[in-house]
């Protein structure tokens, strides 16, 4: 089946995101490796420490500590450098430090979770009960439907010939927008390339009927709140302990040029 649409084409079944087949979860927060479901945060206010290493292994491993967990990692070599955050330069510190104050619109964004299946099932069938998504016309060449166009302009046809003797020539909107105006003008078109027959639906409606309809809505995401604000909490918790070090640290520093 070929569908033709204009650029202001309603919103409709054919737009809505598709979840994958086995439902999303939301998307993890970001961070550094894991491992046995551990997580080490990239910007943990303590120092790296090399624990233990095998690098002339045929798999090299490294083991850190990190924030008071132990994690193995399988590299080729490790490169990072033991770095206390709260001892950076300003400006160095203040980029730490913002990673660990996101504004609320960056946590919404990372803990988004998309519709389910069910969600998206039912969002579609209360979507085909809009009038604009119903017939306005059909276009017929010996009696058989070569050509259906709904009341939002958008043509249908499971015709390749008809479908390739239709590419470019249909109007994209009529008047800077799609509707009813926008169907009669393609079915009219169509009508005239291919000699069929215009056959008008029971189910059309005006294009002032059409403008009044409420929007088509594709199934929304939510946000999960619990882990938004846990990790809000995590990341405070963080920012405050690294603000804590980084003012004693400039107190030391401090002290040691008035000695």
């Amino acid at each position: 089946m070929i569908t033709v649409q204009s650029p202001n084409y309603h919103t409709g079944m054919q737009s809505l995101p598709r979840p994958s087949a086995s439902g999303s979860a939301p998307a993890a927060p970001s961070g550094a490796p894991a491992e046995n479901g551990r997580r080490i945060d990239p910007l943990f206010c303590g120092p790296i420490e090399l624990v233990d290493g095998n690098p002339s292994a045929v798999q090299p491993s490294y083991k850190i500590r990190a924030g008071g967990q132990e994690i193995t990692f399988h590299v080729g070599h490790l490169t990072a450098k033991p770095v206390k955050f709260w001892e950076m330069a300003e400006e160095d510190y203040q980029t730490a430090l913002s990673f660990l104050e996101p504004d609320i619109e960056s946590l919404k964004r990372r803990y988004l979770v998309p519709p389910s299946e069910a969600e998206f099932a039912r969002s579609l069938e209360e979507n085909r009960k809009s009038p604009a998504l119903m017939t306005y016309a059909t276009i017929t060449i010996a009696g058989q439907i070569v050509a259906t166009i709904d009341n939002q302009g958008v043509v249908t046809t499971d015709d390749d010939v008809v479908s390739a003797r239709l590419r470019g020539l249909l109007p994209d909107s009529i008047n800077g927008t799609n509707g009813p105006d926008l169907a009669q003008a393609r079915a009219d078109a169509i009508a005239k390339l291919t000699g069929g027959r215009l056959n008008k639906s029971a189910t059309a409606i005006s294009q002032r009927a059409f403008e009044s309809l409420p929007p088509l809505t594709p199934p929304q995401s939510t946000i999960d709140w619990a882990g938004l604000r846990e990790e809000q909490e995590r990341l405070q918790a963080q920012a405050q302990d690294l603000k804590q070090k980084r003012a004693e640290y400039l107190r030391q520093q401090t002290a040691v040029k008035h000695s």
